[in-house]
């Protein structure tokens, strides 16, 4: 006699429903490179469109009001053409974790993370697998900053 497993989902609860939405959202966002791209774009528009109204703004310990200077002005442009490299350098996290973010999302679309990591925990028995997995989130803590970039594709 043989037994039959049935086709249908288990019942769900609204955790479950509420994990899915998540889950779902989570997936139509585009690449994290590209959601930088958009917020510094709309960052941009704003800052532009306030410059252009006259906005100012008063700066908690100053005495006296800051005006608003647009990013796409030709004063803003040459401002962040000439600070970039100050910028960047001068903000760590980005530093480390903007060139991990090009070469994560260009190893991911070329199909070499998903090889490389198909051939490191494919050929591992499944006994050793939770233990290369906690040694990679602890050598993930050492790497600071990059870590959420590095541990969660595997």
């Amino acid at each position: 006699m043989s037994k039959t497993t049935s086709t249908q989902p288990a019942p769900s609860g609204i955790t479950d429903k509420i994990l899915n939405g998540v889950e779902r959202a989570g997936n139509k966002l585009p690449e994290p490179f590209m959601l930088f791209l958009v917020l510094f774009a709309v960052t941009g528009i704003v800052s532009t469109a306030m410059a252009g109204s006259g906005v100012v703004v008063s700066v908690p310990g100053s005495e006296e009001p800051t005006v608003i200077k647009g990013l796409f002005t030709g004063e803003g442009l040459t401002w962040l053409t000439t600070t970039l490299g100050e910028n960047f350098i001068g903000f760590p996290p980005l530093v480390t974790v903007l060139p991990i973010l090009l070469a994560i999302g260009i190893a991911q679309h070329s199909g070499l993370l998903a090889a490389g990591i198909r051939k490191l925990f494919g050929t591992s028995p499944a006994w050793l697998l939770p233990y290369v997995v906690g040694f990679v989130g602890v050598i993930s803590s050492i790497m600071a900053d990059t870590a959420f970039v590095v541990v969660p594709p595997l």
